[in-house]
């Protein structure tokens, strides 16, 4: 009897034991019920129709207003010149024109495509050797030397430009006058002595 009773024992402690072994098995399930729910019954970011902003052509000072970027662009360029006492050719139908400070020729474009207005005065053609030196030199000038504008190299042409990039939308007529001053004063002051230090 007594062994017939250990027998009898396992088979309980076995019958047991599959039980704990199906609970644990049942508890991840449980779980899962719980947690796909919270997963379902979860916000949504919503898609939303975002509307374009639409740009603001006007110079706040004066409160002229302007139907597009190029009629702004173009009243700043006659503004400016008869500040400067000179007549300034208005853009072409690319949205390019060209002006003259001291010895910096300033190429002005409006690229209503991206939104912005891009200056952009030749220095030099890019050296043939010191490359490393002559870069980290430029790099050094566009920290604060060059103020708002910066040193870049156009791939296309192997030249260094001066550039500054600005939004069309809610450009005052003040700082067209500072960009375009900017631009070309630090090319007009600048040519000369990178290409001293550099050659070519």
């Amino acid at each position: 009897m007594p062994a017939v009773a250990a027998r009898e024992h396992e088979r309980g402690a076995g019958e047991n034991g599959g039980k704990t072994r199906e609970g644990q098995r049942g508890s991840p399930s449980e779980g899962s019920r719980v947690i796909l729910p919270c997963l379902e019954e979860g916000h949504v970011s919503e898609r939303r129709t975002i509307e374009p902003v639409q740009p603001i052509y006007a110079d706040r000072a004066s409160g002229q207003t302007f139907p597009d970027a190029r009629a702004m662009v173009n009243a700043y360029l006659a503004r400016f010149g008869e500040r400067a006492g000179t007549k300034l050719e208005p853009l072409d139908a690319s949205g390019y024109t060209l002006v003259n400070k001291g010895s910096a020729s300033i190429g002005i474009n409006v690229l209503e495509d991206h939104g912005v207005l891009l200056f952009v005065a030749p220095v030099m053609t890019v050296p043939i050797a010191g490359h490393e030196s002559f870069y980290r030199r430029l790099l050094e000038l566009s920290f604060l030397t060059t103020s708002d504008a910066a040193f870049a190299i156009d791939a296309q042409r192997d030249e260094v430009v001066v550039r500054s990039l600005r939004r069309l939308s809610g450009l005052d007529y003040e700082e067209f006058e500072d960009l375009l001053d900017t631009v070309g004063k630090v090319a007009d002051e600048w040519d000369d002595t990178l290409r001293g230090e550099f050659g070519r």
